[in-house]
C-alpha cells in the first residue's frame, strides 16, 4: 500500500494531507501564529518549520505506523514571494538557524528600492524576495559576520531542511514571484546588488502535475522518502481541483489570506494589455497560468475584527483580553450570507475593503458607504466579503471568462464558503455569464497540500 503526502506552508496555517491515489485519507491544519509583533510582513520562520515538522509527523503516523516504507513521496508548497536566509552548515547538522521570514506583505524600504534597477522581465513589488534581499543587503549592518549563505522562500527552506540539501532549487514560478527572473535564470541587472556571500537558488523547471525530486527525507519517521522541489501554493491549489486535466477552459477563484482569479490559457493566445496586478506564470507544456492577484482576501475579516478590538480598547481604556471566537463569527456569517435574497442588500453596507493596498496602487484605505446606527457586525462583514469579490473581479476584464472559452469556474479555499460564494454567483448573474459557466466547489479544505500530494 502506497501513500503520498502534501505539506503547505501558508501565511496563517500549515496544512498536511495524506492521499492514496486521489482519495484523501487524512488532512489537518494548524495556525502557526508566527507573526512578529509590530513588524508587518515579518514572521518567525523557525516556528513555521517547527509547526510543519510536528504536524507532518503527527498526520502521517495517524495513517501508517511505517511511513518510511509506505509513503512514496512528499510534495511541498507555500506562500509566494517571501524570503528567508539560513546557514547551510547548520542546516546539514539539522539545526534551524535562519533569519525571519520576510513575506509577501512586507512593505519594504522605498528609499533602498529606488536604487535598484528596473526589472527587464516582470514587475517587482514590495515583498518580492529578490527586492527584499537587495534592500536588506544595502544596510551597513546587514549580516556583518556573513553568517547567512543560502536563501529561498519558506517552502524552499523546509524542503532543504527535510533533505539536508546544500543546494537550493527553486521552481520557475516561485522565482518569477521573487522578481528579476527570466525563465531559468536570474536577470543580470540585479546580480551586482545581491550579497556575494549568499548563494542564490538555482531555478528549475517544475511543470504542474509533475514531481521534481530534490532529495531524500532525512527526518524520522520519514527517513528515505523522496521530497520534491517546492512549488507555489497557487499552483498547488489549482492542481487540487484540476487533477490530470490538460485542457484550457477552466478558471479558478482561490481565497485564502489573499485572493486570486486564475485562467489556464494556451501559450498561443494573444492577450490584451493587463493591469500590473495580473501575472502570467509558467504552468506546463503549452499552457500558461494567468493570475489576477489581490492583496485582500480572508485577511480583510481579521483586519476589521482587529480594528474593532483596538477601537474598543481606545474607547474604554481597559485591556480587552476576551477571546474572539472567529469560528463562531464565520459560521454565523456563512449562515446569514446563504439567506441573502437575490439583488437585495438587506441593510448591508457597500465596502471597498482595501485594508492592504494593491500592488502598484496608492494606499487609499477602506471605503464604507451606507453604514447606519443599526448596522450589525454580520452585515458589516457581509459587505466586506462582497467587496473582496468585487475587487478581485475588477482586476481583470469580466469578458475574459467568456472570450477565452471558460466553461468551468472552480471555487477553492474560502471561495466556496457561503460568505464569498453568494457574491461570486451574484457577480456572474449580474454580468449575464452565469448561464455559460458551471460553478464547481473544491472537495478539500487543504487545497494546496492536497494538490502537491497528488
Amino acid at each position: 500500500m502506497s501513500y503520498s503526502v502534501g505539506v503547505d506552508l501558508g501565511t496563517s496555517t500549515v496544512k498536511v494531507c495524506v492521499v492514496q491515489g486521489t482519495r484523501i485519507l487524512k488532512e489537518d491544519q494548524v495556525h502557526h501564529e508566527s507573526n512578529i509583533h509590530q513588524r508587518l510582513g515579518v514572521q518567525n520562520a523557525r516556528k513555521i518549520i517547527e509547526v510543519a515538522m510536528g504536524l507532518l509527523e503527527k498526520t502521517v503516523l495517524q495513517v501508517t505506523k511505517n511511513p518510511a516504507v509506505e509513503i512514496s513521496r512528499i510534495g511541498i508548497s507555500g506562500q509566494q514571494h517571501g524570503i528567508v536566509l539560513w546557514n547551510s552548515e547548520s542546516l546539514k547538522k539539522g539545526n534551524l538557524d535562519c533569519s525571519e521570514l520576510y513575506n509577501w506583505m512586507y512593505p519594504g524600504d522605498t528609499k533602498a528600492a529606488a536604487k535598484l534597477p528596473r526589472s527587464t522581465s516582470n514587475c517587482v513589488f514590495p515583498g518580492y524576495g529578490m527586492r527584499t534581499l537587495c534592500e536588506l543587503a544595502s544596510y551597513a549592518d546587514f549580516d556583518s559576520d556573513r553568517h547567512w549563505n543560502r536563501c529561498g522562500n519558506i517552502m524552499d527552506y523546509f524542503a532543504c531542511y527535510l533533505t539536508g540539501s546544500d543546494k537550493v532549487f527553486m521552481s520557475e514560478a516561485n522565482a518569477y514571484c521573487w522578481g528579476y527572473s527570466t525563465g531559468l535564470r536570474w536577470n543580470s541587472e540585479i546580480l551586482p546588488f545581491t550579497p556575494k556571500w549568499i548563494e542564490l537558488p538555482e531555478i528549475v523547471r517544475t511543470d504542474v502535475g509533475t514531481f521534481t525530486k530534490l532529495g531524500m527525507c532525512r527526518c524520522k519517521p520519514l527517513n528515505g522518502v523522496p521530497v520534491g522541489v517546492a512549488i507555489a501554493d497557487l499552483h498547488g491549489s489549482i492542481i487540487s481541483v484540476r487533477g490530470s486535466y490538460t485542457g484550457a477552459d477552466h478558471a479558478y477563484i482561490i481565497i485564502g489570506t489573499s485572493s486570486q482569479l486564475c485562467f489556464v490559457l494556451s501559450n498561443s493566445l494573444s492577450l490584451p494589455t493587463m493591469p500590473i496586478t495580473t501575472h502570467i506564470f509558467p504552468f506546463t507544456e503549452g499552457l500558461s497560468l494567468l493570475a489576477a492577484a489581490s492583496m485582500n482576501g480572508g485577511n480583510t475579516l481579521d483586519a476589521f475584527i482587529t480594528s474593532l478590538r483596538r477601537w474598543s480598547h481606545e474607547a474604554t481604556q481597559t485591556e480587552n483580553s476576551s477571546h474572539v471566537d472567529m469560528s463562531r463569527i464565520l459560521s454565523e456569517l456563512d449562515r446569514a450570507s446563504s439567506e441573502l435574497k437575490n439583488n437585495t442588500r438587506a441593510g448591508v453596507p457597500e465596502v471597498k475593503p482595501l485594508f492592504t493596498a494593491e500592488r502598484g496602487s496608492q494606499d487609499t484605505g477602506v471605503e464604507i458607504h451606507g453604514l447606519k446606527p443599526d448596522t450589525s457586525l454580520i452585515q458589516m462583514l457581509i459587505g466586506i466579503c462582497e467587496g473582496v469579490v468585487q475587487n478581485l473581479f475588477a482586476l481583470v476584464p469580466a469578458d475574459l471568462l467568456t472570450s477565452y472559452g471558460v466553461k468551468k469556474l472552480f471555487l477553492v479555499g474560502s471561495a466556496k464558503k457561503d460568505r464569498f460564494r453568494v457574491h461570486i454567483e451574484r457577480y456572474l448573474q449580474k454580468h449575464q455569464i452565469a448561464d455559460h459557466i458551471e460553478l464547481i466547489y473544491a472537495d478539500t479544505d487543504t487545497s494546496a497540500a492536497y494538490g502537491v500530494a497528488l
